[in-house]
C-alpha cells in the first residue's frame, strides 16, 4: 500500500505526524513524501508521474526479486 499526503508544513514537520508516518510505514506502508510549495507553504501531493514511478519500482523490484528466488 501506498500514501502520497498533502498538508501544511507545520503539519508535515510535526513529531506526532512522524510518529504516524512510522507507525504506518513499519506496517508495510510505503509513503511518498509530499512536495513543497512555496507560495503556500503547503506541502502538496507528490507529482502523479513520482507517485507512478514509485509505485512501478516497487513492483518490479519485488517481481525480480521473487524471480531470483524460483531460479535458486
Amino acid at each position: 500500500m501506498f500514501v502520497a499526503p498533502s498538508m501544511y508544513d507545520a503539519v508535515w514537520r510535526n513529531p506526532f505526524t512522524e510518529k504516524q508516518l512510522m507507525s504506518i510505514e513499519k506496517l508495510g506502508v510505503t509513503v511518498i513524501p509530499p512536495i513543497e510549495h512555496m507560495p503556500t507553504n503547503m506541502k502538496e501531493m507528490a507529482h502523479p508521474s513520482t507517485i507512478s514511478s514509485t509505485v512501478k519500482s516497487f513492483y518490479v523490484s519485488k517481481i525480480l526479486k521473487n524471480n531470483k528466488v524460483d531460479e535458486v
